[in-house]
């Protein structure tokens, strides 16, 4: 219906919940436990994840009908490319510099890898008000997809440059919350 585009960010806000989670508690968990620790955490909040899945999961109807994918006609549409283009984008380029922003903030900035952790977090956590935002913006017809994508795209593009200029840490935490935000924007549309 009509709320879809608030629908789609709020699903993809609950991605970033995950990683940006893992990033800023790795470092918290790796200071108390070691590398191997941190390991054993992760594993075993997977598990315990697994098994809230196994007993919360809704079964599938009996009814329910299995469409059989036509892949030719799929990957020939425009808009499956357009998609996925812009799934690369924002959410893989995110993804990414959520892994390499807690170096940049290590070996740039000489932080700890507790403190980076904590503040390189914010790069993915920010998704979670931002991808809403997006399908807000789109719904108060304040701007197009088109033009959502478009602008925040490029703005994003700019908030990694200035990732990458960043050399005091004003300019890297600025850097951080502006690439965040940029990255949850085009999700709804």
């Amino acid at each position: 219906g009509k709320e879809i585009q608030m629908a789609q960010g709020i699903y993809g806000a609950s991605i970033l919940l995950g990683s940006g989670f893992v990033i800023y508690g790795v470092p918290q968990l790796l200071a108390v436990l070691g590398w191997h620790g941190v390991f054993f955490s992760t594993g075993t909040m997977a598990i315990v994840l697994l098994g809230l899945w196994s007993i919360w999961a809704p079964a599938t109807p009996a009814n329910a009908v299995v469409t059989k994918i036509d892949w030719r006609n799929l990957l020939g549409q425009r808009n499956t490319w357009l998609l996925s283009l812009a799934q690369l984008g924002s959410f893989g380029t995110i993804i990414s510099a959520g892994v390499w922003v807690n170096t940049l903030l290590i070996k740039n900035i000489h932080l700890e890898p507790k403190t980076a952790g904590m503040i390189g977090s914010l790069v993915l956590l920010l998704g979670l008000f931002s991808r809403p935002m997006g399908g807000v913006i789109l719904d108060r017809k304040w701007m197009s997809p088109k033009r959502l994508l478009i602008s925040s795209s490029a703005l994003l593009a700019m908030g990694y440059l200035a990732i990458g200029h960043a050399n005091t840490l004003p300019m890297a935490i600025a850097a951080i919350v502006f690439t965040g935000i940029m990255a949850g924007l085009p999700f709804g549309g």
